[in-house]
């Protein structure tokens, strides 16, 4: 009699199910909800479907059926699964999966939890519930996307699956009396294949081309998102691809054994340890190692070189070495290795099977084997040189040769030509270092550098070299390097041991070796992993072989002349006719038929190289442009008779009273000193010839070097103004110089002689105001304002020279102390930036009044001493002996030892930095101005005469018409600007810029906050945004503009709406909020232009570009940072020719990191300093420098942290909170009997045996606290405890989420919190021990709830799209797609390479990942 299993295996072929019993009629209420929501009773299909078309197998399994699959069946279903969200359970323990009846099999179930909807009837979603009911509750404690209330539909259908021999046993009961969830999580076995055979047909397509589709010749696309819509989820996909490129690994040993037997021959060798190799060769190769000498070119020998993309790895190289073929008139492979390295040992086997393989094919045709045969030619790698010398060693030393080691290693140095064109690279790369070669002499050391290959005799190499380093020292180093025996003689003629003979003629370069690394990239792609490759190199070299076939019987293989290179290098002078040369390329592009129109033609700017070098062609001996003796060549002073240099010959008294008393004469002859001998101060002349500079010359002409001795700095006056009057304020338009300080008595009093602690008080930005007595607007003696006025005068910049004189000297309070050092700013700014004065030495003076007779000592290295006085010692300065800056410049004044008769009248400092130090202090400054102050200085940084421009940039206020400044005599010349306060609108009201032709002040408003009747503004208006702002909108508003969704009536910022789609839309628009649409389609839809589309860029204005809730880039300093656009204020007050002065509220990227120095950004920023991702803007590109932040996609999402809790940061704090209580964690993770653990030890069990808690279906019991623990300290303590609680890593479910955890969460708090819990404990006199510590984290952990997940993080957000954007490598993206950022205005910050990790889909198929992406 059979067994009913064996009846039921005769049946296993019939698909069709086995019913059991009747099924149940539908209820009425559950009939209406199929009914609204689209059911059909008869076939309880339901949108969306799988796509599977599989007829085995349901995955929507319903009804009371049993069925019978044999194991092949249950792997074609992907184990039977199903897309009903389903609680997976145990059954007995006393099945077996090797049973051979069903009924003994091992039993598990699936319990459905059905659905989660809301109770809009005209809501279409239906969510896939959690399998845990924490999870769930979560859920319902959400909204709808629709803002409807969610519920929970319970099923609790159940299946059974019996495991056993023969198959799996499947029995379903009952009826699903709710609707399919519109969210699907698994492909069949159908789909899989599917994906499967898309993706192997396109190997290099990311995830965004898959879902996009591919592009066939006919024009229809293939898109993988028609096979199921789980592969809509661009995420789901890359994990798909990464699943299914991990597979070809998983039996790479018998897959690599069938493809040595499918391909015999093909593996000469191979080697997997350590050190990996797989050197592959066919017999076509090996026929191509040995060819006859070819005396007419230089195409003899081998080129060998590593190719680094072709390997799915980075570290990875494909090893080529490449010989002449005179048949194909081309250089072909003759072997090539796959190494897991590029050390000497993965070379010296490439070279090894080399050398074996040309000795065979030499026997096989009766041809002598010798040195000559193996000549290289390669780059300067040592690893490479090492391991062919290594090889060539071994190679002789295994046939026995008679030669010793050190002979054969000498011989096989001589094989080895170096390339030429690496040096000539290296040449021109140092030419371009001006810090190391003058820009005006980088042509002549290019052409000594690259006249070294050509010298023949030692003599002469030596003697150009020698000469080399005395005109270009800095060199060195790099000179050394190329010197080096073991480079010189591979390059260098004077040095080579290779026979004359072969060295001519073999190639100069590996340059043909880099363009069969191109070949081979053209023609089978690159980065593979070791399988698919083998398979690919095959392929390329069977291209050789037909096409060698081919030729020999007569069949052309390409048009024309084979090396057309040639030929066109003869003629246009190199190798690619349309590859003009920059300068012809710039004139070709030259309009006679417009006039200048350029920012070069019309300000003339160019390069400080380009100056210099222009300048030293023209006259080596003359004076820089922005010296101080050619600003002031057109002054008056010039035209007076200029003196001779001291002569050694000469009288050098003489001389210098006639330079001095002639120079004295100039300086009276224009008033700037009064007479020839009156008493002046030492350093008074100096400033007065600068304003006497200023009238005579354009201000722009003298700047730079006026800059040099002068600060500069803006007075900033404020009034309160009249009662009922605006407040008003007054502002130079451009700094004012300060050429040096005199200070007095009282100032030594107030600073106690401390002269840093005055200089440093002197340039304090964030200093009180100084009160006055008067407002600065009156008129005739007559106050017209009453208000309280202030003023505070702010340093924008310092001099390179410090110059500060002392009052008098002899009073016995005058006490000041002058320092070897000041610094301005910080410690840190000096070691960064060289922001420190050094003493430079001492003005002496003789008090006497008729004689004003000043002489000085000054140090010019910091050490040795000098002291200067006039016509003495023949107007020498003299050396003092045994004299230090210590002893004899730095002190108190009347501790320093002055000659006689003399006291120190002043002091000299020298900046160390020089400009550069300068304009970071200048940077500094004027921040700080902007951030406290709201002065704002606009500086034109490629051109470092031109004067900053001051402005303010206060809300609410406007610039005053000159013609209103009645208390001036003539407001048309006044230097100053005068600004007063206008009324400001309600800050809840939403404004827009205007367009070209309306002033900024024009209003586009949209939805502004409109009160009912009888509503005041103090009432309350409900406020939900998706950035978690919820209640009150006049208190968590937050002063932001908003919006009003027009289905729920809420409000929210418009500056957290998606891609800033709230900002700027017509009055008329309708909005909805995120919660109230999942589409953006939703809006209006907006006019269609009816031009017809060309490959033009279309140019739009930045400003229309920069709306709020967009992201865009904001200068701080010389860097540009991300910020994220909040909304724009600053219009009523400026016209329309002034858009750069708005000013735009921004919240700056979290993962910014500013340089210290620039302390906190600003919350405000004007949008002449804001530019958007430039998309398509290739030359502005170029101009911006990036700051460094944490990228889009190296943030973690709030999601993914506790799901990839492996991925989180290692913390050595959790190794000594932990570490100790390993054993208890173990013992809560293996034992699940409660009963024995002692609950004052463990309080998670104490509220579990109190809340009576049931285990789930692993046995564990879930836990929802975690206190104020953040998602990033969930995640670091969750892989501590797999990585070091014994056999946590291999059962997740058992503890994660679940008690031991939990129990872990408690002593990490008990931990951080002790001091504060034992604070507590004191108050309330009780008793403190570790199991009161426990108690207190526990309750902790209990009260303090996780904040909201479903909280969008819309600065993240809008990051993403900025630089998706920003980086999209694309033909749409143009040439501004490639790496442009920065490339014309240097290194961004600390250097940082802002390209790595690019997601794949950000890079389009055609173009080459960037290095260091995540591929890499």
């Amino acid at each position: 009699m059979k067994h009913h299993s064996q009846e039921l295996f005769e049946l296993c072929t019939d698909t069709k199910s086995i019913p059991r019993r009747r099924a149940r009629s539908v209820s009425p209420s559950a009939a209406r909800t199929n009914q609204r929501r689209g059911l059909d009773q008869s076939s309880n299909s339901l949108r969306p479907k799988s796509g599977g078309g599989d007829e085995l197998w349901d995955p929507w399994p319903d009804g009371d059926f049993e069925r019978l699959l044999t194991w092949e069946e249950v792997l074609r279903t992907d184990n039977l699964s199903e897309h009903w969200a389903c609680q997976p359970g145990g059954g007995d323990k006393r099945g077996s999966e090797s049973a051979l009846a069903w009924s003994q099999g091992k039993k598990t179930r699936r319990v459905c939890l059905g659905v989660i909807t809301c109770d809009e009837p005209t809501c279409e979603v239906v969510t896939r519930p959690q399998t845990r009911r924490a999870g769930i509750m979560g859920q319902l404690n959400a909204s709808c996307l629709c803002g409807s209330q969610l519920k929970h539909i319970d099923c609790g259908v159940t299946s059974v699956l019996y495991s056993f021999k023969g198959g799996v046993y499947y029995i379903h009961k009952g009826i699903h009396h709710h609707p399919k969830q519109t969210h699907i999580l698994h492909l069949s076995r159908d789909e899989r294949t599917r994906f499967e055979q898309i993706v192997f047909e396109n190997p290099a397509a990311g995830p965004a081309a898959l879902i996009a589709g591919r592009n066939s010749i006919t024009g229809t696309r293939e898109s993988v998102s028609t096979i199921s819509t789980v592969l809509l989820n661009q995420d789901r996909v890359k994990a798909e691809l990464q699943a299914l490129r991990g597979k070809s690994t998983r039996n790479f040993v018998d897959d690599f054994a069938e493809f040595q037997k499918n391909h015999p021959g093909y593996v000469l060798y191979s080697q997997f340890e350590a050190v990996t190799v797989v050197v592959v060769q066919t017999q076509f190769m090996v026929s191509q190692l040995v060819t006859d000498f070819i005396e007419d070119e230089a195409v003899n020998g081998i080129v060998s070189d590593a190719a680094h993309g072709f390997w799915y790895s980075s570290k990875d190289l494909l090893i080529i070495s490449s010989t002449y073929s005179a048949l194909l008139a081309c250089w072909v492979p003759g072997l090539m290795t796959y190494a897991n390295g590029g050390s000497a040992e993965h070379y010296r086997l490439h070279f090894l099977v080399l050398f074996n393989s040309m000795a065979d094919e030499c026997e096989k045709h009766g041809r002598e084997v010798n040195d000559e045969l193996f000549g290289n030619v390669v780059d300067f790698s040592e690893a490479e040189r090492v391991g062919f010398t290594q090889a060539f060693i071994m190679f002789w030393t295994n046939r026995e040769d008679s030669r010793s080691q050190a002979e054969l290693e000498d011989a096989a140095g001589a094989l080895l030509k170096g390339c030429q064109q690496h040096y000539q690279s290296q040449v021109t790369r140092v030419k371009k270092i001006s810090g190391v070669i003058d820009p005006a002499k980088a042509d002549n050391f290019q052409s000594r550098a690259l006249a070294l290959l050509l010298v023949l005799d030692m003599d002469t190499f030596k003697q150009k070299v020698a000469s080399l380093l005395r005109d270009y020292p800095k060199t060195k180093p790099w000179l050394e390097w190329w010197l080096r025996d073991s480079h010189a003689q591979m390059l260098f003629p004077p040095f080579q041991k290779m026979k004359t003979g072969l060295f001519q003629a073999m190639p100069n370069s590996t340059n043909a070796e880099e363009a069969m690394h191109a070949k081979l990239y053209a023609t089978v792609g690159k980065r593979y992993n070791l399988m698919e490759g083998l398979l690919c190199l095959q392929v390329f070299m069977e291209s050789f072989q037909l096409r060698a076939a081919g030729r020999s019987v007569g069949a052309p293989i390409r048009y024309g002349a084979a090396k057309s290179w040639q030929t066109n290098l003869q003629i246009h002078g190199r190798t690619h006719p349309e590859r003009a040369p920059r300068s012809h390329r710039s004139k070709s592009r030259k309009n006679d038929g417009r006039p200048p129109d350029t920012s070069r033609q019309l300000l003339r700017t160019h390069s400080k190289s380009r100056d210099k070098q222009q300048a030293s062609k023209e006259d080596l001996d003359s004076d820089s442009d922005n010296s101080l003796d050619s600003n002031i060549s057109n002054h008056p002073l010039s035209s007076r008779p200029s003196y001779p240099c001291i002569d050694q010959t000469s009288n050098a008294s003489r001389i210098l009273t006639t330079q001095r008393d002639g120079f004295r004469k100039n300086l009276r002859a224009t008033r700037i000193i009064k007479d020839i001998s009156s008493a002046d101060g030492v350093f008074g002349w100096l400033g007065r010839a600068f304003r006497l500079l200023l009238h005579k010359m354009p201000p722009e002409e003298t700047y730079l070097a006026r800059t040099f001795f002068e600060a500069q700095i803006i007075d900033l006056r404020f009034c309160s103004g009249t009662s009922g009057g605006p407040m008003h304020w007054q502002i130079p338009r451009q700094p004012h110089p300060k050429c040096h300080f005199q200070l007095d008595v009282k100032l030594s009093a107030q600073y106690k002689g401390d002269l840093a602690a005055w200089f440093r008080d002197l340039i304090r930005v964030n200093k009180e105001a100084t009160s006055k007595t008067y407002c600065w607007r009156t008129l005739d003696a007559q106050v017209l304002c009453d208000g309280s006025p202030n003023f505070i005068t702010l340093y924008l910049g310092i001099p390179v020279m410090l110059i500060v004189e002392f009052g008098d000297v002899l009073h016995h309070d005058n006490k000041w102390n002058i320092p070897k050092h000041i610094r301005p700013l910080t410690k840190e700014a000096e070691e960064q930036h060289s922001l420190v004065y050094d003493v430079v030495g001492l003005a002496f003076c003789d008090p006497t009044p008729k004689l004003a007779h000043f002489i000085t000592r000054y140090s010019l290295d910091g050490k040795r001493v000098y002291h200067y006085d006039d016509l003495s010692h023949g107007g020498y300065a003299q050396l003092l002996k045994n004299a230090t800056v210590k002893s004899h410049l730095v002190g108190n004044l009347h501790d320093i030892p002055a000659p006689g008769g003399f006291n120190v009248h002043g002091v000299v400092y020298r900046l160390r930095g020089g400009s550069d130090a300068q304009n970071f202090f200048a940077e500094h400054q004027i921040a700080a101005a902007e951030r406290l102050h709201h002065v704002h200085v606009e500086r034109d940084l490629q051109s470092p005469s031109s004067i900053p421009i001051i402005s303010l940039s206060r809300a609410a206020v406007a610039a005053v018409d000159p013609d209103n400044l009645i208390w001036l005599k003539n407001p048309a010349t006044t230097q100053n600007i005068e600004y007063e306060q206008v009324p400001i609108e309600d800050p809840l009201v939403l404004q827009a810029s205007g367009n070209e032709e309306e002033s900024l002040s024009t209003s586009k408003i949209k939805k502004p906050l409109e009160l009912d009747d009888g509503e005041s503004e103090a009432s309350d208006y409900t406020f939900d945004c998706r950035c978690g702002a919820l209640g009150n909108g006049h208190e968590v508003a937050g002063g932001q503009k908003t919006i009003r969704c027009d289905l729920c009536e809420n409000w929210s910022h418009i500056a957290c709406q998606r891609g800033g789609r709230a900002s700027n839309l017509h009055p008329k628009a309708a909005f909805y909020c995120d919660g109230c649409s999942t589409q953006e389609s939703k809006a209006p839809p907006t006019r269609k232009s009816s031009r017809k589309a060309t490959t033009k860029k279309k140019t739009t204005p930045l400003y229309t570009r920069l709306i709020a809730g967009k992201g865009a880039l904001a200068r701080l300093g010389k860097y540009w940072y991300p910020v994220r656009l909040i909304q724009s204020y600053d219009t009523v007050s400026l016209p329309a020719s002034a858009r750069n002065r708005v000013r735009w509220r921004v919240v700056w990227w979290r993962g910014c990191r500013f340089p210290s120095s620039l302390g906190s950004p600003p919350g405000d920023v004007e949008q002449g300093d804001l530019v958007d991702e430039l998309w398509q803007d290739q030359a502005k590109r170029r101009e911006i420098r990036l700051g460094e932040w944490i990228h889009s996609w190296d943030t973690p999402r709030e999601e993914d942290l506790i799901q990839n809790f492996m991925s989180a940061e290692v913390s050595k704090e959790l190794d000594d909170i932990l570490l100790p209580h390993i054993a208890s964690l173990q013992k809560l993770l293996d034992s699940p009997d409660l009963n024995q653990y002692g609950a004052e030890a463990y309080p998670v069990i104490d509220y579990i045996l109190r809340s009576k808690k049931k285990p789930d279906g692993v046995g564990a019991y879930s836990i929802l606290f975690c206190g104020d623990i953040s998602s990033h300290e969930y995640a670091k303590i969750a892989r501590w405890f797999s990585e070091n609680v014994p056999g946590a890593s291999g059962q997740v479910e058992k503890w994660l989420g679940g008690m031991p955890l939990v129990h872990a969460f408690t002593l990490v708090v008990a931990h951080r919190k002790a001091s504060d819990f034992e604070k507590r404990i004191e108050a309330r006199n009780e008793e403190w021990n570790d199991s009161m510590l426990l108690k207190m984290a526990w309750a902790d952990l209990m009260i303090s709830y996780p904040t909201n997940s479903f909280v969008a993080d819309v600065d993240l957000e809008c990051l993403t799209a900025l630089e998706a954007r920003m980086f999209e490598d694309s033909e749409e993206a143009g040439p501004a797609g490639n790496q442009q950022w920065g490339l014309d205005a240097g290194q961004h910050h600390r250097r940082w390479n802002v390209y790595v990790g690019i997601p794949d889909e950000w890079v389009s198929a055609h173009q080459e990942k960037p290095p260091g992406g995540k591929n890499t």
